[in-house]
């Protein structure tokens, strides 16, 4: 019985790793191959992320929070504090958001 190919991805180039010179180039490819683009988002989606979050501030309850920061997708639970629509920017406790990179409010 013929056996599957199943491939190991990234895996099998680990054992490079030991090697100094390509520890920092395996770091780079493997750096290279999580990053992500921002999704852009319709307007139903921009428009229930705002609800969302005029009625985290008026309830004061804890949002997850989903934003986007060079390349990478975060998840935040926190109530949030304030909203500066001038400056485009969401601030919770421990953060300060851009309005642009916000994916998800639930």
């Amino acid at each position: 019985m013929p056996s599957l190919y199943h491939d190991r991805k990234m895996l099998k180039w680990l054992p490079f790793e030991a090697l100094e010179p390509q520890r920092e180039a395996l770091k780079r490819v493997f750096r290279k191959n999580s990053e992500t683009t921002r999704p852009v988002l319709s307007i139903d989606q921009q428009k229930s992320n705002q609800y969302r979050i005029e009625e985290a501030l008026e309830t004061g309850a804890t949002v997850s929070i989903v934003y986007f920061h060079e390349y990478h997708r975060y998840t935040l639970f926190s109530p949030i504090k304030e909203v500066d629509v001038s400056k485009g920017i969401l601030r919770t406790k421990d953060h300060c958001l851009n309005l642009e990179n916000i994916i998800e409010v639930s």
